[in-house]
């Protein structure tokens, strides 16, 4: 996420747009996935989808395309390698708090309810206490481990690099996703975020982007193949063998066939060479994006709204028209997300900056104690 990582539209374009478009579509991958698990309850293995329709089977298969998106995101992260620094980690906290806080009093003022205890909780405490946003307590957790992990493999060789994937491959996949093991049972914790950046790391150090150029197509090819095959699987052990609890695991981010799509995916955009200010001023938005349209209170109007119109007469009545409303209303909430965010960001500014600039002082006051 831009937040912790750069900041891409000050200055000059600073890196390639190849992965910050990467970024924009994995959150727009994200978007329709939620629509779909969400607002329409149409993917199999989700919330006992037991009912086998056309839009069940259209939905569950195109659902396993999206489902590289998370991964794809911490792969990104660990190719560039997270430059933790307070000041953005404060501005990194001050966006989720603010956007709690935004949104807990709009749902009060909604709903016509006076401020109680639970705003510190609901807003202040975001972070911690924010079960729809397990991606942001996950990615806080890795940016707070990522200078420990930054160090351990900066000192790695390319074998000892290796070895360290192959073990938390063996921890993350084996014992988590084949047996289940608290260590990683699903994917949706920081665990899994570990696992995916140190092989980010790898990926930028190790693997050239000339060759995978040469591979674009065998890449693509792959990535379409295994996607399809999840969802083929997953129809499959839903409506054939009729065991949903199987299919409810194999909706997990450390699911193999998952991990290796993921990869895929995310090496096609490495053989993409361009830059463009526009399109790396937009993904700097990918992370509120997600605050957004994940948060509590929003997310029902959202998702209420979106099912109101893909259930009416005139769109439930042809598949083409369904999908195309979805596919469309995704890209809306996705532009509409990042107008917001810029305006809101403003907003928000002169308290980030003084903050980071109290603790620049007490950071001073520290260093000159220890000294």
């Amino acid at each position: 996420m831009n937040i912790i990582e750069t900041d891409t539209f000050k200055t000059k374009v600073k890196r390639e747009s190849n992965l910050e478009l990467l970024r924009l579509i994995c959150m727009y991958y994200i978007v329709i996935h939620h629509i779909l698990i969400h607002a329409l309850c149409q993917v199999a293995g989700y919330d006992n989808v037991l009912d086998l329709s056309k839009y069940t089977i259209i939905s569950t298969i195109l659902d396993s395309f999206l489902f590289v998106a998370v991964n794809s995101f911490i792969l990104i992260s660990g190719f560039f390698s997270i430059k933790l620094k307070m000041n953005k980690l404060i501005r990194l906290y001050v966006l989720c708090a603010a956007y709690g806080a935004l949104f807990y009093f709009l749902h009060l003022f909604l709903d016509h309810q006076s401020i109680g205890k639970s705003f510190l909780l609901n807003s202040l405490f975001v972070i911690s206490n924010a079960p729809n946003w397990w991606f942001i307590q996950s990615y806080f957790f890795l940016c707070l481990l990522s200078p420990l992990l930054n160090s351990s493999t900066g000192y790695m060789n390319k074998k000892e690099h290796l070895s360290a994937i192959l073990v938390l491959t063996f921890l993350n996949v084996y014992f988590g996703f084949f047996w289940r093991n608290p260590i990683n049972s699903d994917g949706y914790n920081v665990m899994n975020f570990l696992f995916l950046y140190i092989i980010g790391q790898y990926i930028n150090k190790y693997i050239s982007i000339s060759k995978l150029s040469k591979l674009r197509n065998r890449l693509i090819l792959i990535y379409l193949l295994l996607s399809l095959v999840l969802g083929l699987v997953i129809l499959f052990v839903v409506f054939i063998l009729k065991k949903n609890t199987i299919a409810e695991a194999f909706w997990a981010y450390n699911n193999p066939l998952v991990v290796v799509s993921s990869i895929v995916f995310f090496c096609i955009f490495l053989t993409f060479n361009f830059k463009s200010r526009i399109i790396n001023w937009l993904a700097a938005s990918t992370l509120s994006i997600y605050l957004i349209h994940e948060n509590s209170y929003v997310r029902l109007y959202i998702y209420h709204f979106i099912r109101d119109i893909c259930n009416s007469h005139f769109f439930s009545n042809s598949i083409a028209l369904r999908y195309i409303v979805i596919i469309i209303t995704a890209l809306i909430l996705l532009v509409s997300c990042i107008v917001f965010d810029k305006l809101f960001q403003k907003i928000i500014k002169p308290l980030e900056n003084l903050l980071v600039f109290l603790w620049s002082k007490i950071e001073t006051q520290y260093s000159s104690f220890i000294n």
